[in-house]
């Protein structure tokens, strides 16, 4: 019988910590706001960083975020508009950083080298970001270098939450129109396909 008991009170225990393993924890969610056109190479684009929290908690203790993408692609320009709460809670900002100098970052993503490391700490102003979610932390300007690809994707790696909290983001596809250059500063010629189209378009068969 107490065998029986000891047995049972093991198996409800088990279960109980089960079902608690496998709630899911509140998220932290970054969302980046891509445009939806095609954008042209020489363009500037301005990406919003939009937070909020999966259960509409205000008042935690902070974030911390790496802003990945690929520098072949992208050209970095600023960062502005950021959420500024109090002159001891303002972001840390780290731009530009090669992704393999940091060895834990990981995004899983080879077409990603560089990085935007930024962090936020609520530490003094009563919980962060304590204002209405979803809230805009900032925006993020790049400019799209000479390049052949038609689309690049720009990655976000929590590099720290709330305690209790995961993070969640997008992974926003940017739509690059590819076209037809000969710029031999930037290393960049006109394949035999494209020779071929512009070759047509000038009237030669």
């Amino acid at each position: 019988m107490t065998k029986t008991i000891i047995y049972s009170i093991f198996i409800l225990t088990f279960l109980k910590l089960s079902i608690a393993f496998c709630e899911e924890k509140p998220q932290q969610i970054i969302t980046l706001i891509t445009p939806d056109e095609t954008i042209n190479t020489g363009e500037i684009i301005t990406i919003p960083v939009e937070y909020s929290v999966s259960n509409g908690d205000n008042r935690l203790n902070g974030l911390g975020i790496a802003i990945l993408y690929d520098s072949s692609v992208l050209e970095y320009i600023d960062l502005k508009n950021y959420l500024e709460l109090s002159i001891v809670d303002n972001p840390t900002f780290f731009v530009n950083i090669s992704k393999e100098s940091i060895h834990y970052i990981e995004d899983n993503d080879p077409n990603t080298d560089s990085l935007i490391k930024i962090a936020w700490y609520g530490m003094f102003s009563g919980g962060w970001p304590n204002v209405q979610l979803p809230v805009r932390l900032l925006d993020i300007s790049f400019k799209v270098k000479y390049q052949n690809k038609v689309n690049t994707r720009i990655n976000i790696h929590f590099t720290s939450t709330s305690a209790g909290f995961i993070g969640q983001s997008n992974t926003p596809e940017i739509m690059l129109n590819k076209i037809l250059h000969g710029d031999c500063n930037n290393n960049n010629v006109i394949d035999m396909q494209d020779s071929l189209i512009l070759l047509r378009l000038v009237g030669f068969e």
